[in-house]
């Protein structure tokens, strides 16, 4: 549910032009994983599957993130997942005061799991935490680009779920933390990048929706 009203915000922004209106969406989803992350069965997992966290950060519902970012673990365990275990709770440090002191130590392990591989989050988290804007910045172009470059592969190999290709393969909710994390941080905004759409830049002008919006959902159909 959360990953539908995650793609509903983003059809908000596409079709509508309505950054609100997708702010609303990416609150809803924060709200729809909190809900299913206490029941989670698999709690060491919970962490790199924690994508809604950055809807909720995105939407400004600090309410729903921090939530989130308190019902998962102190640091990520070893296994398949640390790349997007330790990203998520890169993110969570970012705004959580009781995970601030952590963002050193999981960019470290972050690296010792990778090895020899390359993850180009990295030297954007990296970039965050120094507010050094060139490291950020050079980060977020490798980053989209492969990002990019995924998704061309998968849409030729036609593996690519059709409502995300309309969705997520347009507009990427992380990347787009990224960029408000950046600029809370004091680090200029001067570069324009694939799937990070200008017209993003929420107002947050308008009240988060009700409390259990996120449970009143129809379908795509109001977009048709």
């Amino acid at each position: 549910l959360a990953r539908l009203w995650r793609r509903m915000g983003i059809c908000h922004l596409l079709l509508d032009g309505v950054p609100d209106r997708a702010r609303e969406s990416w609150c809803n989803a924060g709200r729809a994983w909190l809900d299913c992350v206490t029941q989670a069965r698999e709690p060491d997992r919970a962490a790199a599957r924690s994508f809604a966290v950055f809807d909720a950060l995105l939407a400004r519902d600090e309410a729903t993130a921090l939530a989130i970012s308190r019902g998962l673990p102190a640091a990520p365990t070893a296994g398949s997942d640390l790349d997007d275990a330790c990203f998520v709770l890169f993110a969570c440090a970012c705004f959580d005061p009781q995970r601030e002191a952590s963002r050193p130590a999981l960019i470290e392990q972050w690296e010792e799991g990778l090895g020899e591989g390359d993850d180009p989050r990295i030297e954007v988290c990296a970039g965050l935490l120094e507010r050094d804007a060139a490291r950020f910045h050079d980060g977020m172009a490798l980053w989209v680009n492969a990002l990019v470059a995924d998704i061309e592969t998968r849409v030729k190999e036609g593996s690519l779920d059709p409502e995300a290709a309309a969705t997520e393969a347009n507009v990427s909710v992380e990347g787009l933390l990224m960029l408000d994390f950046a600029e809370r941080a004091g680090i200029a905004l001067t570069e324009d990048y694939p799937m990070l759409p200008s017209i993003a830049r929420l107002s947050r002008r308008t009240p988060l929706p009700d409390a259990d919006a996120w449970t009143r959902i129809d379908s795509y159909r109001q977009f048709s």
